[in-house]
């Protein structure tokens, strides 16, 4: 049982199973609330299925117990300036849930030397390269995005 303190409050977790085992309140730990639904779940193929098109493709893994996660979605991710970003400029958006962990989503932050979440990838238009954002993302490093070519 892993120990997590929010605040005011101590919630205890199934390591394996990510679910609330301490009789707390779920609304402690902040939910999706839907915002991924319109998002593409991540998997290999889905990924390689867009990869080197004409369309940019933004990943963005994480967890519902992040608390890093959460603050770059309600700060940048999810704001009217970065979803109009992402509308103009047909930004393909994968979300890759990493709440009860994930080997695939394992394999690839080891592949590109993350060992957990946040975790958020860029590929640019027509490139099969992609770009590693920090974990602690701006608008300016969402926007500046667009700017990277495959060419670069």
């Amino acid at each position: 049982v892993l120990i997590i303190g929010l605040s005011a409050g101590i919630l205890l977790f199934n390591e394996n199973t990510g679910e609330n085992t301490s009789g707390a309140e779920s609304s402690e730990i902040p939910s999706d609330n839907g915002k991924y639904a319109e998002w593409l779940e991540f998997s290999p193929e889905t990924v390689n299925e867009y990869i080197g098109e004409d369309r940019p493709i933004f990943i963005a893994f994480g967890a519902k117990w992040c608390m890093t996660c959460r603050t770059n979605e309600n700060t940048v991710i999810f704001t009217d300036e970065i979803t109009a970003f992402f509308e103009e400029n047909n930004v393909v958006l994968i979300h890759g849930d990493y709440t009860n962990k994930n080997p695939e989503i394992d394999l690839w932050m080891n592949n590109f030397g993350r060992a957990g979440v946040p975790f958020y990838l860029w590929y640019p238009a027509d490139s099969t390269e992609a770009v590693l954002l920090p974990e602690i993302i701006t608008k300016k490093n969402i926007t500046d995005l667009i700017n990277i070519s495959a060419n670069n």
